[in-house]
């Protein structure tokens, strides 16, 4: 039993089971650059873009040790990506977004994901 638990208790003491990682290798219809990460080519921000979803919480949203049960599966988390592209495509036709992040903001009664970035168009040469 305690063989099986040291790798769990390990990576919760390194933080590795704490949360999704927001950057996978889903390849999208403009540039994504998360963080701090930026394109190699010249760039022009055009501007701040959002997205959210909106979950109520349910009745029983803790664990019986009182910790919460919110969050968002890799799945959710791509497909609100998805959603902040194909925004920063129709709105101010971006060629690529940098910045981008995830927050979460939860109150009593629902649980609100937000994917952030800024929107960029590439320098001609």
């Amino acid at each position: 039993m305690l063989n099986r638990m040291f790798p769990i208790c390990l990576a919760l003491l390194l933080g590795v089971a704490c949360a999704i990682p927001i950057g996978g290798k889903t390849k999208y219809p403009i540039d994504v650059f998360y963080g701090t990460d930026l394109p190699n080519r010249e760039f022009t921000e055009l501007g701040p873009v959002e997205v959210q979803s909106k979950r109520k919480n349910p009745l029983d949203s803790r664990s019986p040790n009182g910790r919460s049960l919110a969050g968002m599966s890799q799945e959710e988390k791509e497909r609100l990506i998805y959603e902040l592209v194909i925004q920063a495509q129709e709105t101010v036709n971006a060629q690529g977004l940098i910045g981008v992040d995830y927050k979460m903001e939860m109150t009593q009664e629902s649980t609100v994901y937000k994917i952030m970035g800024i929107a960029i168009t590439y320098e001609k040469k």
